[in-house]
């Protein structure tokens, strides 16, 4: 009998569970989400360990967890054959290549050790040795940093617009004085004085030569 279809309910941390004819085992559970790795290393469990895993965590989201199941006879398990399961389960096992390195004794391992240390050593005295020429480099790269900034404020300024005039704050004094100045203006033009008269009248004389002249 089929299982019926898995809700993110079902998942936890360790539960291990068939999708698409193959083996998985959940490492995480979220609102959402359900995180699993791909049982398809039972050679060597150890890949198995973690986290951090040595193989790739896989996202599960609400459209797949439908086809989850318990066992391997439910969600969509149900349409793989044991054959294709089998071919699926060993497909590029035999183009996988795992380095292990083979054992030292005592003294290779303490050659291996000082060849590594004259290599550091090398190493340092290089960098030190090269110090100045970084640092001529560093200077020569800051300086052209600052030249292009300096270029791009001072074609800012350019391009910016001629700021607007600041008027200074007036007291009610200064206000008050102005009032009244303007209010004896307006007086002495309404009703002139006769020394008013007489600068109008001069004002007027030396207009009327001045244009005779030209």
């Amino acid at each position: 009998m089929r299982e019926h279809s898995m809700r993110l309910s079902d998942f936890h941390i360790g539960l291990e569970f068939w999708m698409s004819g193959s083996r998985w085992r959940c490492t995480d559970v979220g609102t959402r989400l359900v995180i699993a790795i791909k049982l398809d290393h039972d050679d060597d469990p150890s890949w198995y360990n973690g986290p951090p895993y040595a193989v790739c965590e896989h996202t599960i989201d609400n459209s797949e967890i439908h086809i989850c199941s318990l066992t391997r006879h439910g969600g969509n398990s149900y349409n793989f054959t044991d054959e294709e399961i089998e071919r699926s389960r060993n497909s590029g096992k035999a183009d996988t290549v795992v380095y292990t390195p083979p054992p030292m004794s005592p003294e290779e391992r303490e050659s291996f050790e000082a060849a590594a240390r004259e290599s550091f050593k090398v190493m340092r005295a290089k960098w030190i040795e090269e110090a100045p020429m970084r640092e001529k480099q560093e200077a020569a790269e800051w300086e052209a940093l600052s030249a292009l900034r300096a270029a791009k404020a001072a074609a800012k300024q350019k391009d910016k617009p001629p700021p607007e005039k600041v008027f200074p704050p007036i007291t009610w004094e200064q206000l008050d004085a102005e009032a009244a100045h303007a209010k004896e203006i307006f007086d002495n033009y309404s009703n002139p004085t006769p020394e008013i008269q007489r600068q109008i009248k001069e004002a007027i004389k030396l207009k009327r030569q001045s244009k005779k002249t030209v």
